[in-house]
């Protein structure tokens, strides 16, 4: 039998299909996360501190949780696939819960703490629901390596397409919306706009993109899988070390922006156009990336990107507020632009999961697809955790007031530092974690080969 992947390319069409999944995720996961602390600061009326612990309870329900979403993925097989039923069953839950997150009740403190919570840990479960499966749709997709970098460029390119009207669609629409539904009210509606467009997203990856792997063995995988996939995946391993601190810099980053516009610079309104400069600019390069990565290698480019953020991010430490003297607005600017840049290393990261999925197989004898990228997803929630509660206590620490016109210089130097001195530790242990992964293009090639051997013997002689 000849495996199907070796023979049937993927289209443009499928590729871009498979997008709109992380593009409706961004829709409306990525709102969230990039909004949610200021919104429950300064609208729901929570301390960063509540916030803050609140995300590590959720991300502690995740280590639970993922893992046996992870496995009853890989266990079950449907009819239409064994990921993409999880797409469309998934998307009511996720709009309803996106608009209820950002909805504010009418009640007292406690109450409102338990509302944030329900509401929030809820909605990261749907997310579980949908994201494993689709993460690990990649690996059923192909084993190509080529074929795979396509892929994740066109998902990160529509990821970050995703990403632009974010960055600059949600804050224009909540203050359109705050005009007729009032301030307090604007981002529930603004929600609902995004969560209907990415339902429409979500429907369109699942009818377009198609299952073709076939596995080593149909054996089922059990949750206890996932320990013996640490015992021995040593990609994986470093890959949960390279999302979680990668996604802790995003999270506090993304957050901290926000702040770092409203009092920093106090320009609220430029909160949109700012944003934009990061997401556009992936939009433009991603189609890039693949031959990039050809050219110089996995690593390398890996190395120069995570270089130019940490340059780009330290710069907003060093360039002072804009003055009427001295506009250093285009120079915190270029930095955006140099962090942007930088940033297209978190992207290509996702091409790196299919190898930790394949290298599992190789080494058990089972593809655990679901559970592998549960691993994943529960690491990189846990680094969005530790960034919302690093932001949520540094918040409080340094003395923080909502909505303050006259934010203290120990705030204001606190804000910067979150927002500078932070991502670039977190990038130089990214660096640090890069440099552990062997898994290099030629024995990849080895592996796979071996693994399509296996495939073809054992469904040959079935």
């Amino acid at each position: 039998m000849v495996m199907a992947e070796k023979v049937e390319k993927i289209g443009m069409g499928e590729r871009v299909g498979y997008g709109c999944g992380d593009m409706a995720c961004n829709f409306i996961y990525q709102t969230i996360m990039m909004y949610i602390t200021m919104f429950y600061t300064d609208f729901f009326g929570l301390t960063g501190k509540a916030v803050g612990i609140m995300f590590l309870v959720s991300r502690v329900w995740d280590a639970v949780n993922d893992p046996i979403m992870g496995s009853l993925v890989d266990k079950f097989h449907f009819k239409h696939g064994k990921y993409r039923p999880y797409l469309l069953l998934g998307i009511f839950p996720f709009i309803v819960l996106s608009v209820l997150c950002f909805t504010v009740p009418d009640f007292f403190y406690a109450g409102k703490v338990v509302y944030a919570y329900v509401t929030y840990i809820a909605l990261t479960m749907v997310y579980t629901f949908i994201n494993i499966p689709y993460g690990a749709l990649t690996s059923a997709m192909t084993r190509d390596q080529d074929e795979t970098a396509k892929i994740t460029s066109i998902r990160m390119l529509m990821a970050n397409g995703g990403g632009v009207i974010i960055a600059y669609f949600v804050p224009f629409l909540a203050m359109k919306f705050a005009d007729v539904v009032g301030k307090q009210n604007s981002y529930m509606a603004t929600m609902l706009v995004m969560g209907v467009i990415g339902s429409v997203l979500l429907f369109i990856c699942y009818k377009t993109t198609k299952e073709r792997v076939v596995p080593v063995s149909e054996d089922p995988v059990k949750f206890s899988d996932i320990i013996e996939q640490f015992k021995v995946n040593k990609p994986l391993v470093v890959l949960c070390v390279l999302f979680a601190t990668n996604f802790a810099c995003q999270s506090i980053n993304g957050a901290v922006g926000a702040y770092y516009m409203k009092y920093n610079l106090g320009r609220p309104e430029m909160m949109g156009p700012f944003n934009l400069i990061g997401s556009g600019l992936a939009v433009l390069c991603f189609p890039f990336v693949p031959a990039a990565v050809r050219k110089i290698g996995k690593k390398p480019f890996m190395y120069l990107g995570l270089g130019i953020f940490i340059i780009g991010t330290l710069g907003f430490f060093f360039v002072p507020a804009p003055t009427a003297e001295f506009n250093t607005f285009p120079l915190i600017i270029f930095c955006k632009f140099l962090t942007a840049i930088g940033g297209l290393t978190g992207g290509y990261a996702w091409a790196l999961v299919p190898e930790a999925i394949t290298y599992g197989e190789y080494k058990l004898g089972k593809r655990a697809g679901g559970i592998i990228y549960a691993a994943v997803g529960f690491f990189f929630k846990l680094g969005m955790a530790v960034g919302g509660l690093m932001l949520g206590f540094g918040l409080d620490s340094f003395g923080f007031i909502p909505n303050d016109p006259n934010p203290s210089p120990e705030v204001l130097k606190g804000i910067l530092v979150m927002f500078s001195i932070v991502p670039a530790i977190l990038m130089v242990v990214m660096l640090i974690t890069i440099k552990i992964y062997q898994l290099d293009d030629k024995r990849y090639a080895e592996i796979v080969a071996d693994v399509e051997a296996k495939a073809n013997a054992a469904h040959g002689a079935a």
